[in-house]
């Protein structure tokens, strides 16, 4: 298999559904942003968080995280707009053909899904030659999940599509292929204390 994709994992915004800031909530023995970060790195991904609110304070958290090499953290200036900005002003970051886009609360999502992702994408032809735009997800109960993979061709879409317009508007006319999931940590990120205390280790 070639090796893993890059991936974008969006870590800008206020967790203001939330009342407390998401990324530095307990996570086992670690938080919810290292946990998923770790996981992506675990799978091979080179990491870009984007970051946004309290940047100071994400450059902190991911200091602890094994694979720091690997491990770039981008300022996202226009982070208030929504995650679509701050995803959007990380792809000059992307250095792989493909990469994924992951939300920082989803923590989870284990290291093997980028694996089996990038594989599935690969045997598409469209995908790993980049002849059409694809996007890859996983699905879990019918409901599309994260991590998404875009091919290159995908990637210059959404890179060039003018600013406001949100990522699902732009990907609205491009192939996408969702794979069913065996557990449902791909749909599940953690939006409110009471799922926080379903879900957490």
């Amino acid at each position: 298999m070639k090796s893993i994709p890059d991936c974008i994992v969006a870590a800008g915004g206020l967790s203001s559904r939330m009342k407390i800031w998401k990324p530095s909530m307990p996570w086992g023995s670690e938080t919810i942003l290292q946990k998923t970060v770790r996981e992506a790195i675990s799978a091979g991904c080179r990491v870009i968080v984007a970051g946004g609110y309290r940047y100071e304070d994400l450059s902190g958290l991911l200091e602890a995280i094994n694979g720091f090499d690997r491990l770039i953290l981008h300022h996202s200036r226009k982070w208030e707009k929504g995650m679509d900005e701050t995803v959007r002003s990380a792809l000059t970051g992307i250095i792989s053909k493909s990469f994924f886009v992951v939300p920082a609360d989803m923590p989870l999502i284990h290291s093997e899904d980028y694996r089996k992702l990038t594989i599935y994408a690969e045997s598409y032809g469209d995908f790993a030659n980049n002849k059409a735009p694809v996007v890859f997800r996983p699905s879990y109960n019918g409901v599309p999940g994260h991590p998404v993979l875009l091919n290159k061709a995908a990637g210059e879409i959404l890179e060039s599509s003018p600013a406001g317009i949100p990522i699902r508007t732009v990907l609205e006319g491009i192939t996408v292929i969702t794979e069913p999931w065996g557990h449902e940590g791909v749909i599940r990120d953690i939006d409110t204390l009471s799922e926080y205390e379903t879900f957490k280790p």
